[in-house]
């Protein structure tokens, strides 16, 4: 048993048919016409067909009557004729034909029965340049606006000419966009323009958002005052309101006739629309129930359905997430959309597809949004488009940091210092014997929380795609440099003793059970490699490398700690005296601080200065803290 509102026909459909009826009788010479010819034309003028019975039932607004060969007619009511204007039945400034009486240009070769009204055409516009358009015609139009004749409107009160562009978008849908206004339809069931506040102009600090459909009560909306109508009826609104939105956005420039909506859906999802399954008798009026979703433009076999701008903004923000996510650094720049897009979503960007003809037009949507950051770059000639990072609290920055620790521990038992992406979790895991869990860090995500430690590590893509995890080479090279010192330790017994580089690998190797490799560490050789290890003091006989390694020496540190002050206090001096007038320095003893500290130099100064003796390859085993580079 299904249990649905009903339909309140004595105030809406009745009433409009009684106005439509009364208009049309009203436009016709002497008020009388045939009735398979008033037929005709009130599907013609209102692309919707009415019954006889429904006109048997209008005695007090029409008369229908038989001539001798029994052809029906149907007549005005005399004294209607005349008051018709001043009726309760009609509404002031109400169009009862579907253009503008003022500025739609007839066809001087065709009767009144004759006229047509082509359906508004593409345009290539941006929604500011329509803006620019329907303010000043409202303002000034005498009038309610047909929709179905705004060009006209636009060309004989603006005296602006408006081109048709197929690659563009309907200009109905463009107008919708505009804030401030809106489309309903009036007495007649005519599409007419106005403002969202009737007899008020919308000024520039009220400028509100409305949806662009015919003004009916959205049944999603009725769903929120009772929880019974919303547990059954909601869902399945719901429910089709998705299927809809995923139909209408295969079609180009997610636009569909109105009369191919059925059969579309039936080949799409292999299953029937059945209207009655959510509590109505038409398609149209389920569409006018999906009115927050589904937009429907233009009248009778001309109508066609897309998707409101609100949800086109909720759509393009859905599949930008998608493309900024895919992208290495959670950022874009706009120049680069189209291509990072085609790459991730396998589909060409058109910008038309989302409704808009600029994409500008729906980032305006996204500008006070929290979902994604745009900043101007390059002196405003591009835009970045970025995924916001939320600030971590203290508690979980204190957090992160013990996780980098940990990242250093996990990753020194990996073979080459790596883990696959996708087993990380798992590893992570095995070996803390506890999970890795986001929120404690403040994310939702494992690559942000990577990102947070990017200096730590890096994630790499293989040749089959696959991400990797990988230490930073500087990280790398300092776990390497510890686990030679260990290895040195246990044989011989102390870490100071001097090895030979080929025993630290072949030990490397059998206690971990693979060969480092050179790129691990950031280079191509292995001699470039131990070169740059930090606390490692190299020393070369025979062509053969031997290793010292001074991690845990405490002298060693102690003479690093005064090359480093040395260097400090030298910089600190020289940079004070350039700040003294030439004339005031002191030949020599000036012109040497000024010059570049050469190693020679260097050596000398602090030999002479200390008791302890510095080596050349001391010197470059606190390459963690000392820069020596060669010109």
């Amino acid at each position: 048993m299904l249990v649905s509102y009903t339909r309140d026909s004595s105030f809406t459909e009745i009433n409009t048919l009684r106005c439509q009826v009364a208009g049309l009788l009203k436009d016709v010479p002497y008020n009388t016409l045939p009735m398979y010819k008033f037929r005709e034309l009130f599907q013609s003028r209102f692309k919707t067909s009415i019954s006889i019975l429904d006109l048997f039932k209008m005695q007090d607004i029409c008369s229908i009557n038989s001539d001798t060969n029994e052809d029906k007619f149907i007549s005005l009511k005399p004294e209607l004729v005349n008051t018709l204007e001043s009726s309760p039945l009609m509404e002031g400034l109400q169009h009862s034909v579907p253009y503008c009486s003022i500025h739609f240009k007839r066809e001087q070769h065709k009767g009144w029965a004759e006229q047509e009204i082509e359906p508004l055409p593409n345009v290539c516009m941006t929604i500011s340049e329509i803006q620019k358009l329907i303010y000043p015609l409202l303002k000034v139009h005498p009038g309610d606006i047909p929709v179905a004749t705004l060009i006209h409107c636009i060309e004989g009160q603006l005296n602006v000419s408006i081109t048709a562009n197929e690659k563009g978008v309907n200009l109905e849908h463009l107008v919708c966009c505009v804030q401030g206004i809106q489309i309903q339809a009036n007495n007649f069931g005519i599409k007419i323009l106005n403002w969202l506040e009737p007899s008020k102009e919308l000024s520039s600090s009220s400028a509100i958002y409305v949806s662009s459909n015919l003004s009916s009560h959205s049944a999603i909306d009725r769903a929120n005052s009772g929880s019974y109508y919303k547990n059954f009826v909601a869902d399945p609104l719901l429910q089709i309101s998705r299927e809809v939105i995923e139909l209408v956005k295969l079609s180009p420039k997610s636009t569909m006739k109105f009369n191919r909506f059925i059969p579309a859906y039936h080949n799409h999802f292999g299953k029937q629309c059945r209207v009655a399954d959510y509590g109505y008798t038409k398609l149209i009026e389920l569409f006018e129930a999906l009115s927050s979703v589904v937009q429907i433009m233009g009248d009778g076999e001309n109508r066609q359905i897309t998707l409101t701008h609100r949800t086109q903004i909720r759509r393009f923000t859905s599949d930008l997430l998608r493309v900024l996510r895919a992208s290495g650094n959670n950022s874009v720049l706009l120049t680069q959309l189209p291509a990072v897009f085609a790459q991730t979503q396998s589909r060409i960007f058109d910008v038309t597809d989302y409704g808009v003809c600029d994409i500008v037009d729906i980032l305006d949507g996204l500008v006070n949004s929290n979902i994604v950051d745009l900043s101007s770059v390059q002196h405003g000639k591009d835009i970045l488009i970025s995924m916001p990072k939320r600030k971590q609290s203290n508690s979980e920055l204190e957090k992160t940091s013990v996780f980098a620790g940990e990242i250093v521990e996990l990753f020194q038992n990996a073979l080459q210092y790596t883990i696959l992406f996708q087993k990380f979790v798992r590893s992570y895991h095995y070996h803390f014997a506890y999970q890795c869990r986001l929120s404690d860090y403040g994310f939702l995500k494992l690559t942000d929380l990577l990102d947070a430690i990017s200096g730590l590590i890096e994630i790499r893509v293989s040749s089959d795609e696959d991400r990797k995890i990988v230490l930073s080479p500087k990280v790398a090279r300092r776990v390497f440099a510890e686990q030679c010192e260990d290895l040195i330790r246990q044989a011989t017994g102390s870490s100071a003793h001097c090895m030979k580089l080929d025993q630290v690998l072949m030990m490397h190797k059998k206690k971990f059970g693979y060969q480092v490799q050179p790129k691990t560490l950031g280079v191509s050789e292995m001699a470039m490699a131990v070169e740059l290890l930090p606390y490692v003091e190299l020393k070369k006989k025979n062509q053969t490398v031997w290793l010292i390694c001074h991690n845990n020496d405490i002298e060693f540190r102690l003479l690093c700690y005064r090359a480093c002050n040395h260097i400090v206090q030298r910089e600190g001096f020289a940079t004070a005296l350039t700040k003294v007038p030439a004339e005031m320095q002191s030949g020599a003893l000036s012109s040497q601080l000024l010059e570049a500290l050469t190693k020679s130099t260097f050596l000398n100064e602090f030999n002479s200065k200390h008791k302890n003796q510095l080596t050349e390859e001391a010197l470059l085993a606190m390459r963690h803290a000392i820069e020596v580079s060669y010109r």
